[in-house]
């Protein structure tokens, strides 16, 4: 904590030392809440393969995170701007006890620049430490599940931005963990683009290529990428909604185990996703149908660990071989800096029905469009 409170003192003092450089100081203050019930106690009567029951169980979450920083912000031309930033990210769990020095010591640390091409293009590229919201990519449930999304909120790496009037693409990579005595050495490169010919149709693609190495003591490397490919028609300017739109991708896995597998393994599948929405209300409906995408789910390593969660960042009803969602929501339009969002979400498999969930979602941004 006084290395973070020195740095704070450091950038607090350099602005008045480059004013003649036309530097500014920046500060920005994120504040995200979550709160989601889950009721899922019909699905332990519910199989998905052979390997056992689904992973998802009855539980409640409820957490919120504040990530205050400073920064210094310099303009190298009318085009080009460079900043430095640091944070830190201050969590809390609803009824978890006396706030731990743990939970104060996630700093957020990096550098970004911002180029405009001309042409209504530009280029984005930060460096460090850094949310993960940074990414505009429409990675799906399938690659990270909502309180996934939530908990692990910074990438470690880089992530280069480009945009067009009627394209967005992005390349990041994200070292998720150091090999140690009992970490694994992981880390990730994640791609999402999106293409807009017409007004109503787009089509994109996502991407992340997982690699989850050895530790010093355990031994072993796992693959697993996923690429989900997509087209959307949105009919909404013909009918006065807000949104009528019917997405249907493709979704695209190589895994292996290198230790315990032979060969590789290509599971595959496809999803549909339906929305209407009208006054900030929406009804939506996402259905997938195909392989297990995560079938070395309950597959343990070479120390007796189960890979579970620390393998796979989606959503575990992908290991369903059929899989519908209901929800509904409403995301009502306060402000720039404010967003709200409530759902009720219905799951399905071809047992019949699995459980439900309520989702209460809220977050403040001060400088929310910055990247």
């Amino acid at each position: 904590m006084r290395k973070l409170l020195f740095a704070a003192a450091v950038l607090l003092f350099l602005p008045l030392h480059l004013q003649g450089q036309s530097a500014s100081f920046r500060y920005g203050t994120d504040f995200d809440y979550f709160f989601e019930n889950r009721e899922f106690d019909a699905i332990r009567n519910t199989y998905y393969g052979q390997d056992g029951l689904l992973p998802v169980e009855s539980c409640t979450f409820n957490s919120l995170v504040l990530t205050p920083s400073i920064g210094l912000s310099m303009p190298q031309s009318p085009t080009v701007r460079h900043r430095l930033t640091l944070g830190i990210d201050i969590r809390r769990d609803m009824g978890s006890g006396a706030v731990s020095r743990k939970t104060l010591d996630e700093l957020v640390v990096y550098y970004d620049a911002r180029a405009k091409l001309g042409d209504g293009s530009s280029f984005k590229a930060v460096l460090g430490t850094f949310p993960a919201r940074f990414r505009e990519g429409e990675y799906g449930t399938a690659f990270f599940s909502r309180n996934t999304l939530f908990n692990d909120r910074n990438m470690d790496g880089l992530l280069l931005k480009y945009r067009t009037p009627r394209f967005y693409g992005e390349l990041g990579a994200d070292w998720i963990g150091m090999k140690t005595q009992t970490g694994r050495e992981r880390f990730m490169i994640v791609s999402a683009g999106n293409w807009k010919p017409l007004d109503w149709l787009d089509a994109g693609w996502s991407g992340t290529f997982y690699h989850y190495a050895s530790s010093e003591t355990v031994h072993g490397v796992v693959d697993n990428n996923l690429v989900g490919l997509y087209v959307r028609a949105n009919f909404a300017q013909r009918t006065g909604l807000q949104e009528l739109s019917l997405k249907l991708s493709g979704l695209f896995t190589y895994q292996w185990d290198r230790k315990f597998e032979p060969s590789q393994s290509f599971p595959m599948g496809f999803e549909s996703m339906a929305v209407v929405r009208k006054w900030n209300v929406y009804l939506s409906n996402c259905s997938y149908v195909g392989d297990n995408l995560q079938y070395l789910y309950s597959h343990t390593d070479a120390g007796g660990f189960q890979y579970g969660s620390a393998l796979y960042f989606g959503d575990p009803f992908y290991q369903c071989p059929f899989w519908d969602k209901v929800e509904l929501g409403w995301e009502p339009r306060i402000s720039d800096l404010i967003s709200l969002k409530i759902d009720f979400q219905f799951h399905f498999s071809d047992g019949g029905f699995l459980g439900w969930m309520q989702h209460l979602g809220f977050s403040f941004n001060l400088d929310k469009k910055r990247l």
